[in-house]
């Protein structure tokens, strides 16, 4: 038995044509769905990478977080406060530091005394009482010093006068002033001084 079709050549080209666009579609419904979840996942690869690049940018920044917590336990020996063997010793130093200051700036130090020592938790300090002559600028210039230097000093009272005789006489020059300051430098919370 001979089965062949006889089909007319436009017919043979329709059929061809539905054929390949039926193939066609069926593949695509077929690949469509691996496409799209090749697709997502790419996206969460992506992701992920930007989530490991993250990750590790903190593992590299682990050193500079340890020694940002470590920081608190070494802010003693970074000389933000007053030292020495006892609390004598560093009330001295700190005279001697004050009459060097006053110097460096062009002032002259009439008196210089101790203070006693005050505690305004957590913290204590030690302090002197110094008397200084000078123009304003030295004045001036020697406060700035107190104040800007390490281990940090606070100037906690201050008053200024100018002798009498120069507000009298209208010479030209400029006045001397006498300067009054307290001032107080802390000590650490463990260690010297305690």
């Amino acid at each position: 038995m001979n089965l062949s079709l006889h089909l007319r050549p436009a017919s043979q080209k329709l059929l061809f044509w539905a054929f390949n666009i039926g193939t066609a579609m069926l593949l695509l419904a077929l690949i469509w769905p691996v496409l799209d979840l090749i697709s997502e996942r790419n996206g969460q690869i992506t992701a992920k990478r930007d989530t490991l690049r993250r990750l590790q940018a903190i593992v590299a920044r682990e050193a500079e977080l340890n020694a940002a917590s470590d920081q608190p336990s070494n802010r003693i020996d970074q000389g933000e406060f007053l030292s020495g063997p006892n609390e004598s010793v560093i009330g001295a130093d700190l005279q001697t530091r004050l009459k060097t200051i006053a110097a460096r700036s062009g002032t002259l130090v009439r008196t210089i005394q101790g203070q006693p020592a005050r505690t305004a938790e957590p913290l204590r300090y030690i302090g002197a009482q110094l008397i200084l002559t000078g123009h304003l600028q030295h004045l001036q210039s020697t406060i700035y010093e107190i104040e800007n230097s390490k281990p940090f000093l606070f100037i906690t009272a201050a008053s200024l006068k100018i002798n009498a005789q120069q507000i009298r006489s209208a010479a030209a020059e400029e006045p001397t002033l006498e300067a009054r300051l307290d001032v107080f430098g802390a000590l650490p919370t463990t260690g010297a001084g305690q």
